[in-house]
C-alpha cells in the first residue's frame, strides 16, 4: 500500500507530506528490530525497500526530480557494493548481501530512464561498475558481459550528450569522435580483462 501510494504521489500528485517520510523509517526499523539476532534475506530485501521508499519521499519532500533518485540509488549502489564486501569476509551467510548492490544500481536505472543529460552518463557508468562488482563476486558471466556492455553506452552517451550540445560542426569529426571513444573502450576491456585474469590466478 505503502509502495502504491509513493509511486502515485511521484508519478501523478506530486504533494509531499512528511508524514510518509517517517512511515518507510519506521517500518524499517522494526524489521531491524525484530530480526536483529538473526537476519535473513526477506528482512535484508524488506529494509532495502523501505529504504528505497524513504529516498523518494526525502526527494519529494525537497522538490527534487527522479533524476535526484537515481543518483543517490547509484551511490548507495557503489557503497554497500564496499559494505557488502566486508560482510562477506566475516563469512555472512545471507546470500542476499551478494546482489543487494545490483538491486540499488538497477532501481538507478530505472529512476532515470527518461532523462538524457551531462549526468545520466555518469550514472550508467555507477551501475555498470556495481554490476561489475557483482559479477566478480558470483562469478556470474551475464552480470559482468552486461555490465560491459553499460560501460560502452555510458561512454557513448557522454559523448554523444555533449556532441548533441555543440552547434554545428563538421559530421565527420563526429564520427572520428566515435571512433576514438570505441578505441578506449576496447583498451578498458583488455585493462579489464588482464586484471581479472591476474585477480582469479
Amino acid at each position: 500500500l505503502l509502495t502504491c501510494k509513493t509511486l502515485l504521489v511521484i508519478g501523478v500528485f506530486p504533494f509531499p507530506i512528511w508524514h510518509y517520510l517517517a512511515t518507510p523509517l519506521i517500518i524499517s526499523g522494526a524489521i531491524l528490530y525484530r530480526y536483529r539476532q538473526q537476519l535473513n534475506n526477506y528482512a535484508i530485501y524488506g529494509i532495502v525497500w523501505t529504504i528505497e521508499l524513504a529516498i523518494c519521499e526525502e526527494v519529494l519532500l525537497i522538490h527534487g526530480s527522479n533524476l535526484a533518485v537515481a543518483i543517490v540509488n547509484i551511490i548507495l549502489g557503489l557503497f554497500s557494493l564496499l559494505i557488502t564486501d566486508w560482510l562477506l569476509e566475516r563469512q555472512s551467510p545471507l546470500s542476499s548481501l551478494k546482489i543487494l548492490p545490483l538491486i540499488f544500481a538497477l532501481l538507478g536505472i530505472f529512476w532515470r530512464w527518461d532523462e538524457f543529460n551531462t549526468y545520466t552518463g555518469l550514472l550508467t557508468l555507477g551501475a555498470a561498475l556495481t554490476g561489475i562488482g557483482v559479477g566478480y563476486r558470483l562469478r556470474g558471466k551475464v552480470i559482468t558481459y552486461c555490465s560491459l556492455i553499460g560501460i560502452s553506452l555510458a561512454g557513448y552517451e557522454l559523448v554523444i550528450y555533449q556532441m548533441l550540445q555543440s552547434s554545428g560542426g563538421n559530421p565527420a569529426d563526429g564520427l572520428t569522435i566515435l571512433a576514438f571513444v570505441a578505441a578506449a573502450i576496447a583498451l578498458i576491456y583488455r585493462l579489464f580483462v588482464y586484471f581479472i585474469t591476474i585477480a582469479r590466478s
